[in-house]
């Protein structure tokens, strides 16, 4: 995630926090649906979430890309994330991982099997409070 978000700094901004995939969160795929046809479907599903899911925020936007086929992208000012929603079934609850939607006037961007989501939530929700005064 560093070298992608890396690429994408202006001048003045940092990175505040990075979102993972976490590789506990492989189980929660592929437990469902061990002993079927659909493993390697699963593996190819796999891949793509551990290695071309990208997501974060720097101290002015939002960042995120998502898919290799069918690519999702946020590139987002902080001021312009309308709602970030976060939501979990039994296995993210087992394993601490659920999937983050964000929502701007324009689109809404899911990124699935994100570790600590709450976590997530709550940084991006305080730098948007910090920007907010900043500007005020």
């Amino acid at each position: 995630m560093a070298k992608y978000m890396q690429q994408k700094l202006d001048r003045g901004e940092h990175v505040v926090h990075e979102a993972k995939v976490g590789a506990l969160t492989i189980v929660g795929l592929v437990a469902p649906n061990l002993g079927l046809i659909f493993i390697p479907l699963m593996t190819l599903r796999t891949i793509n979430l551990l290695f071309f899911t990208r997501l974060g925020f720097t101290n002015r936007r939002v960042l995120g890309k998502t898919g290799i086929f069918r690519r999702r992208v946020v590139d987002c000012p902080l001021n312009q994330v309308r709602k970030i929603a976060v939501s979990k079934g039994v296995l993210g609850r087992v394993f601490g991982y659920g999937t983050v939607t964000i929502s701007t006037a324009n689109e809404r961007v899911k990124f699935k099997y994100i570790t600590n989501p709450e976590v997530f939530r709550d940084k991006l929700a305080q730098a948007q409070q910090r920007a907010t005064e900043v500007t005020a």
